[in-house]
């Protein structure tokens, strides 16, 4: 290529980029905000002279392709902004408590070890100062993208462990630079505290006594649940994949699902074909068709504000499918309830 070309290899590269940042984004819609901070690394870059201008304009091409790319994606995505990230999402507004305790969670190391870990990105950032590129990058995904995610989230609460997490992930190269860049003892001292710290956590996360599956004090009453006869009914279609993991057998009959606040949905939404159960909306409770046998009627025993009305929304539908048909057994455990009803 000519000097006012690009080559073969840059072309690649560039392409190669705009894909990753695709798949990224199809992975979680989150890596949205890792391209604007690219382009904003890109930007500043550029402007301080740390790249060269013709650097712009091919990003500018590579970001036009990744625009190009997730166009399949626009319309999941800001259904799930508008709707699923509404006024009655269940992550709480941003505070200062909230915010520490989802950051300490990205390290859950104990509180000395939450110090080495910050002193050590400070160290490493500091000691790539002769790399400003690669150290103001860095910076951008580590300390610029949970900054941008906590100002976003003052107007859509996203502000989540699994979203800061990202640059979790990044900074594991800071850490390694200024470890690198450390006298071979302190370094070692180092590596023995970070793992020594590690170790208290797992400890610390692990159970003293083995965890019991919340669904398995309904062990015996769902071995006498019969395909051929029987109804299930769940309080929410959510609770299938697990519940369908310890019991796969009451899935093989007739099996039907209620949401909260299923305005949102509808019969033929394609999240249908993950469940085995029906989804059924509020308003056409008594359309279910009840066989001669026993009525498995399964939910959630308890949700707080702000689902709890809809739960009861969900709830009157129950009851319009329950009708006057006599309770035989009925036990709660936890956070779940059975209600087993006989259907004559």
């Amino acid at each position: 290529a000519g000097q006012s070309g690009i080559s073969r290899k840059t072309a690649l590269q560039w392409i190669g980029c705009s894909v990753a940042l695709a798949i990224a984004f199809y992975a979680h819609a989150i890596a949205a905000f890792v391209a604007v901070l690219f382009g904003l690394w890109i930007l500043l870059a550029v402007v301080f002279r740390l790249l060269p201008w013709n650097f712009l304009w091919q990003a500018l091409i590579a970001g036009v392709l990744f625009g190009l790319l997730i166009v399949p994606g626009f319309l999941p995505f800001f259904w799930h902004l508008d709707h699923t990230l509404g006024e009655n999402f269940w992550i709480p507004d941003p505070s200062f408590d909230y915010v520490y305790s989802q950051m300490a969670a990205v390290y859950a190391y104990p509180k000395w070890g939450k110090l080495l870990v910050a002193a050590l990105l400070v160290w490493g950032l500091w000691s790539m100062r002769r790399r400003p590129l690669i150290c103001l990058l860095l910076a951008f995904i580590i300390i610029g993208f949970p900054l941008m995610v906590l100002l976003f989230s003052f107007s859509k609460p996203i502000f989540i462990t699994r979203v800061i997490s990202w640059s979790g992930f990044v900074s594991v190269l800071v850490l390694a630079a200024g470890l690198m860049n450390l006298q071979k003892t302190l370094r070692w001292a180092c590596v023995f505290l970070l793992l020594t710290s590690q170790a208290v956590a797992l400890i610390n996360f692990y159970p003293a006594t083995p965890e019991r599956s919340p669904y398995e004090p309904f062990e015996e009453a769902f071995s006498d649940f019969d395909p051929g006869r029987d109804t299930l009914v769940l309080g929410n279609q959510m609770l299938e994949p697990a519940l369908r993991w310890y019991f796969p057998q009451i899935f093989r009959g007739d099996s039907y699902g209620f949401l909260y606040g299923d305005r949102n949905r509808h019969s033929a939404s394609i999240i249908d074909r993950a469940f085995r159960s029906e989804f059924v909306l509020n308003a056409e409770a008594d359309h279910i068709q009840l066989s001669d046998g026993q009525l498995f009627v399964f939910q959630e025993a308890e949700i707080s504000e702000p689902v709890s009305s809809e739960m009861n929304q969900v709830q009157q539908a129950l009851d319009v499918v329950i009708g006057g048909y006599p309770k035989i057994a009925g036990e709660t455990r936890g956070r779940f309830r059975l209600d087993i009803y006989k259907v004559e």
